[in-house]
């Protein structure tokens, strides 16, 4: 999938599906679809997105996009869009043997957009995935799809050519050769100076080249994209900084225009001075996407325990992306610090392997720690059982304890008991799935394995941990529980 999705820069990133209505792949494709997107975006938009619909303040822009797709007979395909409050994903399926054309609409972020059609089908018993890239101008209002032979294709994507060979010569040609450099530990080719020097001639030569259509956009996107990568050269490369606070013309508003502010306020949390961030200082578009990063860090569990979090989010509270999506923002915000899950974890009922029954709270009293993991799991989740073999191997902060806790049914209790045996878990506890019902429906059990990190006053420090195999569990745990 290259470097990374969510780099390539879009408003809307769509993930193609490919899946035929009573085909058996159709919810492995879907869950497959989904994971692919989340491991890609991870942080970023896990969260589905609610719109408040608003008028275009544009003039001859509509205030909606319409996504049409059109069937030949019966089929169901659907479609992942993400902007920077979240990701929805809207399916589409017809239930009748003739043809027919289901249209629904969203709203319409910005005059011009790109998009990503990530195609993901299932070829000699492997994924497979392939991005289409589009841009949008104030003249489309509309994106038509035909799903044929098991196949979802947008209409017209010849007009796409050029972009996707200029997404492809940065991000293939620059990050990801750069990437499978670094897995080979060949130094020279993704040195600095060197992933600096191949960016330098990429954007050079799309400047001398130029574009046939839409070359205006087209030569905005060149400059996007080399600023994006090299940031991640050098944050604080002085060009970096200048591009920043430009005002960029035309804005292509989408993912690598919030990604590229959203590493610049990561890289600058510690620097950024909240209280002359206005319209006296700043223009507004450089305030409004300085507010878009700012939410994207928000979004991130492992920054809550950061030092500049809550600043970050009294900030965020005064902008105009703030007052014009409240109720959205405030409830994503909620979610990843975990507001809501405080009162149904003290109060959530369990069993122990004698199956008497206890609250959480009366599991920390019997088990105190200053921290605790708790690892939500299944006898039935491979992943899971993983996950134990990695924790066994990683030597945790002497001040946190695992505390397991299974979501599998009443009636295979017996199993989850051999299974805790069986796999040596200290505190291992069934959860009770008739006295904890809106616990289990806001944890999303199906989502596991889940860690949730808190301190021993049921202060929730991370609502959905990384997990053992990943690099960041032991020293962003180490850096919670005081170990660094």
């Amino acid at each position: 999938m290259g470097r990374s999705l969510c780099s390539l820069g879009n408003s809307t990133l769509r993930m193609k599906l490919n899946y035929d209505n009573n085909s058996r792949y159709y919810y492995l494709l879907l869950f497959m679809s989904m994971m692919l997107f989340a491991l890609e975006c991870k942080g970023q938009l896990k969260r589905m997105s609610e719109y408040e619909e608003k008028p275009s303040t544009q003039d001859n822009v509509a205030s909606s996009l319409k996504i049409s797709v059109k069937f030949y007979g019966k089929g169901r395909t659907g479609l992942n869009l993400s902007d920077s409050l979240g990701y929805l994903f809207l399916e589409f399926r017809n239930d009748e043997e003739s043809e027919a054309t289901v249209v629904k609409s969203v709203p319409r972020v910005s005059e011009n957009q790109q998009i990503v059609f990530m195609s993901v089908k299932l070829i000699d018993n492997s994924f497979k995935s392939k991005p289409y890239h589009f841009l949008l101008d104030p003249s489309i209002s509309e994106l038509n799809f035909e799903y044929k032979n098991h196949d979802l294709n947008i209409l017209d994507m010849k007009s796409n050519a050029e972009l996707d060979e200029l997404v492809a010569s940065y991000y293939t040609g620059v990050l990801s050769k750069n990437f499978e450099a670094l897995k080979v530990n060949d130094p020279h080719t993704y040195s600095q100076i060197n992933l600096s020097q191949r960016l330098d001639s990429v954007h050079t030569y799309y400047k001398k080249k130029g574009f046939t259509k839409n070359s205006v956009l087209l030569n905005q996107l060149n400059n996007l994209f080399y600023f994006d990568i090299l940031q991640q050269v050098d944050p604080f490369d002085i060009r970096v900084e200048a591009y920043a606070k430009k005002a960029h013309s035309p804005i292509i508003d989408g993912l690598t225009i919030t990604n590229f502010y959203h590493k610049y306020v990561t890289n600058h949390i510690a620097l950024l001075d909240y209280e002359n961030l206005n319209t006296q200082k700043f223009s507004k578009q450089y305030l409004n996407f300085i507010s878009k990063g700012a939410y994207k860090y928000l979004l991130q569990p492992e920054n809550v325990i950061s030092p500049y979090y809550e600043t970050t989010w009294e900030w965020l509270q005064t902008t105009e992306l703030y007052q014009g999506q409240k109720k959205v923002i405030t409830k994503n915000i909620a979610a990843v610090k975990g507001d809501q899950l405080v009162q149904p974890l003290k109060e959530l009922a369990l069993l122990d392997r004698s199956f008497n029954a206890y609250s959480l709270q009366d599991i920390l009293m019997l088990n105190p720690a200053e921290y605790y993991l708790l690892d939500f799991w299944a006898t039935w989740c491979a992943p899971c059982i993983e996950g134990f073999k990695n924790l066994k191997e990683l030597q945790l902060p002497d001040n946190l304890k695992v505390i397991s806790l299974s979501v599998d049914k009443m009636i295979t209790r017996e199993k989850w008991k051999g299974k805790s045996n069986e796999f040596g878990l200290e505190n291992s506890y069934l959860i009770d799935e008739i006295r904890s019902t809106d616990f289990l429906n806001a944890l999303q059990p199906e989502a596991i394995p889940r860690y949730i990190v808190m301190d021993k006053n049921f202060r929730i420090l991370n609502v959905d941990f990384f997990q053992p195999h990943e690099p960041q569990f032991i020293s962003t745990l180490r850096k919670i529980a005081g170990g660094d």
